[in-house]
């Protein structure tokens, strides 16, 4: 499989492709331009597709799951979500020395990848 990107405005729109002959579903990692702020992925019914941001090799990235038919194509869309709901639960995460670190409004938790994933700090931030 593979992606193709078609910019418009504000959205970009990705084309996963399936060279086997049988229905696939798989993560698409695809990496973010500046333009596009609260990422929203949808499906070709404008259906949302579950998806996460991450950072990879240092560049903004968002991961979804692609359903792709045999011998086929599907498109999907990244753009902006509308809702500005979506700012007050943004993610960061940073790589720090091997470890791993993801922020949020409510929580900042420190992951060691290896040693398994363990968690060596959690630190909840209090509101007011």
């Amino acid at each position: 499989s593979g992606d193709v990107g078609l910019k418009t405005n504000t959205a970009k729109i990705i084309r996963v492709y399936n060279t086997l002959g049988q229905t696939r579903k798989e993560l698409v990692s695809h990496i973010l331009s500046d333009n596009i702020k609260n990422p929203v992925v949808t499906d070709k019914n404008g259906k949302v597709v579950p998806s996460q941001r991450s950072i990879e090799n240092g560049k903004d990235c968002l991961i979804f799951f692609a359903e792709v038919p045999p011998l086929g194509f599907a498109s999907y869309q990244i753009k902006t979500n509308p809702l500005r709901s979506i700012q007050k639960n943004s993610r960061h995460v940073i790589q720090l020395k091997g470890r791993i670190k993801v922020k949020t409004d409510q929580f900042e938790v420190l992951f060691n990848p290896a040693k398994g994933g363990v968690i060596e700090q959690l630190v909840y931030k209090k509101k007011g």
